[in-house]
């Protein structure tokens, strides 16, 4: 009995042993791995896009701010306009009407005139908002000068050459069309003030 026992014991030492090492690898493949999150790539391409949009951007605005005729429309216009509105202050005084309706004090044509001090202030906003018609007209040509600039560095002059024929010759058309009728009419208006006889003095009191 205690060589069957003795081999009994053998026997279950080499199971329980076989049963440990099936065990461990088992074991092992429980055992939970933290998760290691890696930090987010950088999209090094999007934020030289951006950076580049932003450059383009800020070139565009310099350059209107920076251009001559930007600011070369609303004087032409103011003076014109002015000759207009001064000369018709003398016919006016001589019972003549306003036929601008933008001018009259009722808002329709061939009426009463505002005050010369109302048509001066109407005259100069008028003006003045045409540096928003310049600089619009301004900041589409300069991106897209900047765009074929990119596109073709190596006529880098000749692209600039085209931008200021074009703005020029938009800013002279503009010019021309909200000016010419006024310049017109101050000629016009000293014509008449030429052909008409001149006022009566008033006549001065009596001295005693």
């Amino acid at each position: 009995m205690r060589g069957l026992n003795s081999r009994l014991a053998a026997i279950q030492a080499a199971v329980i042993a076989t049963c440990l090492l099936a065990a461990g690898p088992a074991a092992a493949q429980l055992v939970s791995v933290p998760n290691v999150s890696e930090p987010p790539a950088i999209d090094v391409r999007a934020r030289s896009t951006e950076s580049q949009h932003r450059s383009a951007i800020a070139d565009v605005f310099t350059r209107v701010a920076k251009d001559p005729t930007t600011y070369a429309l609303p004087p032409i216009i103011y003076t014109a306009h002015r000759l207009d509105w001064d000369s018709s202050q003398k016919l006016f005084a001589r019972g003549y009407v306003e036929a601008n309706p933008g001018f009259t004090v009722s808002g329709r044509v061939n009426d009463t005139p505002i005050s010369w001090n109302a048509g001066k202030r109407r005259i100069l906003g008028y003006s003045a908002a045409m540096i928003g018609r310049s600089a619009l007209n301004n900041g589409i040509c300069a991106f897209v000068e900047g765009r074929l600039i990119e596109r073709s560095p190596q006529h880098r002059t000749f692209i600039r050459t085209l931008g200021w024929i074009e703005r020029g010759f938009i800013t002279s058309y503009w010019a021309y069309r909200m000016s010419h009728n006024q310049f017109g009419q101050w000629q016009k208006n000293e014509s008449m003030l030429a052909g008409l006889p001149a006022p009566a003095a008033a006549a001065s009191p009596a001295v005693p």
